[in-house]
């Protein structure tokens, strides 16, 4: 009888300790789901933070009308004129005639007035076209009167109505490295280049601050 006791009392034990484990683990499992939910929660609201910052983003630069953008692109492809008359100035006529054509624009008037929203990407490629007249110019100095005229014609000349000072600015800083690479490999033809960049960039070469 003892023997029998004792082993319901061993049971007993057992059993205790067994519904001990498995509270702890309801416990423990009431937690990993309390954390997941959260966690969970935290991972949504950071993802529809992001996508909401990069929506807005995206609607900010949609408020650009096409046309603006395209002002940009359609200033940029005349730097490829500068470099054809570069290496082929006897077909400069029909090298003119052909991108008035295919740019779409044949004067800067028709681009202006540049908007704000594009004034730096404007100014920018201007700046290049200006470096790629420069560079023409030294490799053709006896076209330094068609190319300045050209830059005038599509580019625009400082200070003049159709270019803002601020898009000048920008065109400045792209059109310096291949203003430099022109005066260093063509240093006599410092003159027509220096004539250039005061018709263009607004900055005389020569002029010595006091």
């Amino acid at each position: 009888m003892g023997g029998l006791w004792r082993s319901f009392a061993g049971f007993r034990r057992i059993s205790l300790h067994l519904w001990r484990t498995l509270a702890g683990l309801w416990r423990t499992s009431l937690h990993l789901n309390t954390f997941f939910y959260i966690y969970g929660m935290k991972t949504t609201i950071t993802i529809l933070s992001i996508s909401s910052l990069l929506f807005l983003s995206s609607c900010s630069y949609c408020q650009i009308e096409p046309e603006e953008c395209y002002k940009v692109d359609q200033i940029a492809s005349v730097r490829t004129l500068f470099e054809s008359i570069a290496r082929q100035p006897e077909a400069a006529e029909q090298l003119i005639t052909t991108a008035e054509r295919v740019a779409g624009y044949s004067d800067i008037a028709e681009l202006a007035p540049i908007s704000p929203a594009i004034m730096r990407e404007f100014g920018y490629a201007r700046g290049e076209c200006i470096g790629a007249c420069a560079e023409a110019l030294g490799r053709q100095p006896e076209m330094a009167q068609t190319l300045i005229e050209l830059g005038v014609q599509f580019l625009g000349e400082a200070g003049s109505e159709e270019i803002p000072d601020s898009a000048n600015a920008y065109s400045k800083v792209r059109a310096l490295p291949l203003l430099l690479e022109s005066i260093a490999r063509q240093p006599e033809a410092f003159d027509l280049l220096n004539e250039l960049s005061i018709t263009l960039l607004g900055i005389d070469l020569e002029e010595v601050d006091v």
